[in-house]
């Protein structure tokens, strides 16, 4: 499966899933100013659309805004997550730790040396992304997001829950203001 989509208009993304990975710290020390990627922790993503999802609205948040500088990976974290505020700790577990042996990698605006950089620099196993469920801790994502047995029983696939937290988040916080 081609693991390069379009999130806007000139902006896309390819998704690299690895797993047994032994130096996600120094992959992320020799990639910074390379390229621009985002570490994921896979267990808490429930399919590709979330990140999809999170990424347009974080680039539709940085767009609404331009003249405030905004780091749009902070934003992108936030949006992945179901937390209403931007310092939770609950952002950061969707981080894959330094430590992790599995990360999904979201790579900005991927080119073919792009890639290459990252599969050069990542020791451990390339897996495909439509493998990506196979990751997926549903306990702690019903956690995270504080779905209810009620809330499966009605939406069956728990991906309907989280889209709709994800992509209602920037919806609730304008209605705040």
């Amino acid at each position: 499966m081609d693991t390069k989509f379009e999130v806007a208009p000139g902006e896309s993304v390819s998704l690299l899933l690895y797993k047994n990975v032994t130096n996600l710290l120094e992959v992320k020390l020799k990639l910074v100013g390379q390229v621009e990627a985002y570490y994921v922790n896979p267990k808490l993503v429930v399919s590709i659309r979330h990140i999809l999802i999170a990424l347009n609205q974080a680039l539709n948040f940085k767009k609404r805004d331009p003249e405030r500088i905004i780091d749009l990976e902070k934003e992108f974290f936030y949006f992945l997550s179901s937390s209403a505020s931007r310092n939770k700790p609950e952002i950061a577990a969707f981080e894959a730790s330094n430590e992790a042996i599995e990360v999904l990698i979201v790579l900005r605006n991927p080119n073919f040396e792009k890639c290459g950089l990252v599969e050069k620099a990542v020791k451990g196993e390339r897996d495909n992304i439509v493998n990506l469920n196979e990751y997926t801790n549903i306990g702690e994502i019903r956690k995270l997001f504080s779905i209810t047995k009620e809330e499966l029983q009605l939406d069956a696939d728990i991906r309907g829950s989280v889209y709709n937290i994800v992509a209602l988040k920037d919806l609730k916080a304008q209605t705040r203001r």
